[in-house]
């Protein structure tokens, strides 16, 4: 695979396979339209999917092990295959979202940044989505430095910054699991970070580990209408939607 300029991860196992075709779909009418870019795709099975002739892809094996490890897992496995993963500038998408807008060079980061999306239901409150995290896990921060709180369905940032994020991220994670033996929380009962690799994100965002950019809510949207009303932008026009689904079927 030569190097091109953008990369996307795609992370899919278990009954999250129906969502692959759909984003490869919205990527080809939306994605740097034009430009040839690379998909990633990690997974547990070999599926046929058809992709556009503008699109290098590869394939690396995962397995599907119940939540919330395929979440937590998402940097170890990144960075397992970090060497294969050779795109310019890198970002890691959810498989279970779709581009509905224009998504380009807007998003590129501006020399070896990370890009980081607000997270929708906390964008106009300034709120923080993880009040919960135990104090000794490696996410955890002080309630003073819980502002700006981002998403973890996309992201990404320069190749050499996020694959290095990934690294660092992945050994706090385990981290986190050596914590909790140690005090006999065999099952990481009470260490495990609330939103998991999210809130390894925002951690390791604040301590300011890299600089970064920061992409407005439309590029991490709610499918649903309601919350996004709720959530009071409704007035934003989504590029990126998340969509609706019931999470507790797809991960059996």
């Amino acid at each position: 695979m030569k190097q091109n300029k953008v990369g996307l991860i795609i992370i899919s196992t278990g009954k999250y396979d129906r969502f692959i075709q759909p984003l490869v779909n919205s990527m080809d009418k939306h994605f740097f339209a034009g430009d040839e870019f690379d998909v990633y795709l990690l997974s547990d099975n070999e599926y046929l999917i058809s992709y556009p002739e503008r699109v290098s892809h590869q394939r690396f094996h995962v397995p599907h092990l119940p939540f919330p490890l395929p979440t937590l897992n998402r940097y170890k496995w990144i960075t397992q295959y970090s060497d294969s993963i050779t795109a310019k500038n890198l970002f890691y998408m959810d498989v279970d979202m779709l581009f509905v807008g224009s998504v380009g060079d807007e998003i590129r980061p501006n020399g070896k940044q990370l890009v980081a999306t607000y997270h929708p239901g906390f964008y106009m409150n300034d709120g923080w989505g993880d009040n919960d995290t135990h104090p000794l896990s490696r996410a955890y921060l002080h309630p003073k430095m819980r502002t700006h709180y981002y998403a973890g369905g996309f992201q990404g940032g320069e190749r050499k910054t996020y694959l290095e994020a990934c690294g660092i991220m992945a050994m706090r994670i385990e981290e986190d699991f050596e914590i909790a033996r140690t005090i006999d929380f065999t099952k990481n009962n009470g260490i495990l970070a609330r939103w998991h690799d999210e809130s390894h994100w925002n951690c390791y965002l604040k301590y300011g580990m890299s600089t970064f950019k920061s992409l407005t809510p439309e590029y991490c949207m709610a499918e649903q209408i309601e919350l996004r009303k709720k959530w009071k932008i409704d007035n934003l026009i989504p590029k990126i939607i998340a969509l609706e689904k019931d999470h507790n079927k797809l991960r059996t």
